[in-house]
């Protein structure tokens, strides 16, 4: 089965051209308002998230013309890119090379399954008490490997966490999608291929069929559930720009040995937990010799990379592997409640996203526009402005138009359109 991403976003494109009638309210970029919740819709089943963390690699600021297509620039001082733009990717393979080595470091503090439990508990946790406890909505955790996986009622919730491209910020998002519309754009896609592989390329392929026709008064017929997309944006950590570090420096030597060390033991526990995964489903001799082997190159490129890393101490500067690594040292740092910094993001942006998924389904939560905005922005209405400065606002225009986002009063990041996973 495809990825997620490529399931929530690709497959709309096929709906799009099939369903032209329906195509403003079909693609992932535009929100569907909500209905009444009937019982079969009220339910919410988060995917299983098997990546856990990553690190976008390519910026789409590096192009004037995405920044102007995807950025809302100056929101509150923190510049945001909103998307990713699939036709604009970096050539040099060495970001995302050090994008993943740095997803892979950090993905051994932190298990996919416990980022989605700890959503899963968060969303519950926002969900109106009914009168009757059997009308209460239920959230579950499922993966979704095949098509036949598809959950069969409720709204689909696909998180993603992603680092940005120096490091120095968090990004997770929320696609939400009612089951019944992801199901029926699964069903345009796979009709689609099927016309692609049938037509003779000769002539040209046809774009409609007796199925196409009954796909498409189904989607005339399905009720129009809310869809959309909530984005996080972390308050960026306070980092000492890389070319202000001396490797001559003693702490700054000392930081990048402790850097080294939590990224040899993070990759080495990963390897151990993936393996010790593989050999409980292991059915052959073969398939747990497999793992074996997997597990085995995975410890020894932990201690190559270490090895390297310690010979390049030696280097006259800190190149940009180095400052990735200092940034992962500094999410390990314990936050003001004990738990690490990445993690302490982590649930702040579960909260966010818990209190949206709320009011977008449910009508909870504080998500409401003021009655006199203090600020206005270009291309996006401001909902609240929390008292550390934070502001949450929906986004008005274009491709992102319905996006609920909140981003830190200051500071910027940037997050491209590919994102390197573990």
């Amino acid at each position: 089965m495809p990825s997620r991403s490529t399931t929530y976003m690709s497959v709309a494109l096929a709906l799009c051209v099939t369903l032209a009638s329906g195509c403003a309210t079909s693609t992932p970029d535009t929100p569907r308002e909500a209905g009444p919740l009937e019982d079969r819709s009220k339910n919410i089943v988060i995917a299983a998230d098997s990546d856990g963390v990553g690190a976008s690699w390519s910026s789409v600021t590096d192009s004037p013309l995405a920044r102007t297509a995807t950025e809302l620039s100056n929101l509150g001082g923190a510049p945001v890119v909103l998307g990713a733009v699939g036709l604009i990717m970096a050539a040099d393979s060495a970001p995302k090379r050090r994008a993943k080595r740095i997803a892979t470091a950090l993905r051994g503090d932190l298990d996919p399954a416990v980022l989605d439990r700890e959503l899963a508990e968060r969303i519950s946790g926002i969900l109106p008490d009914p009168d009757d406890a059997a009308d209460a909505p239920a959230v579950r955790i499922k993966a979704f490997e095949r098509p036949d996986d598809l959950a069969r009622e409720g709204y689909v919730v696909n998180p993603g966490y992603a680092l940005a491209r120096d490091g120095s910020a968090l990004r997770i998002t929320a696609d939400i999608v009612h089951a019944d519309v992801l199901d029926l754009e699964q069903r345009v896609a796979r009709e689609m291929r099927r016309i692609e592989l049938a037509s003779n390329r000769d002539d040209g392929m046809r774009r409609s069929s007796r199925r196409l026709r009954q796909l498409q008064n189904e989607w005339r017929a399905l009720p129009r559930h809310y869809r959309g997309r909530i984005v996080y944006h972390s308050d960026p950590l306070q980092l000492p720009p890389r070319e202000t570090l001396s490797p001559a420096d003693p702490a700054v030597q000392l930081d990048l040995r402790e850097a080294l060390d939590a990224e040899r033991e993070g990759r080495k526990r990963a390897a151990e937990a993936i393996y010790a995964d593989a050999a409980a489903r292991a059915t052959k001799p073969r398939h747990a010799a497999k793992a074996e082997r997997r597990r085995d190159k995975a410890l020894t490129k932990a201690d190559s990379l270490h090895a390297k890393g310690m010979d390049k101490l030696a280097d006259a500067e800190i190149d940009k592997m180095e400052g990735l690594l200092l940034a992962a040292k500094a999410w390990r740092e314990p936050a003001s409640d004990g738990q690490s910094a990445l993690s302490d993001a982590i649930d702040k942006g579960h909260a966010f996203i818990a209190e949206a998924v709320g009011t977008a389904l449910f009508g909870v939560g504080t998500l409401e526009n003021p009655d006199e905005p203090s600020r206005a922005f270009a291309g996006a209405d401001l909902l609240r402005q929390d008292e550390d400065g934070r502001l949450v606002m929906r986004v008005t225009e274009g491709r992102e138009a319905g996006t609920i986002l909140s981003v830190p009063a200051a500071g910027e990041a940037e997050y491209g359109g590919s994102v390197a996973q573990p």
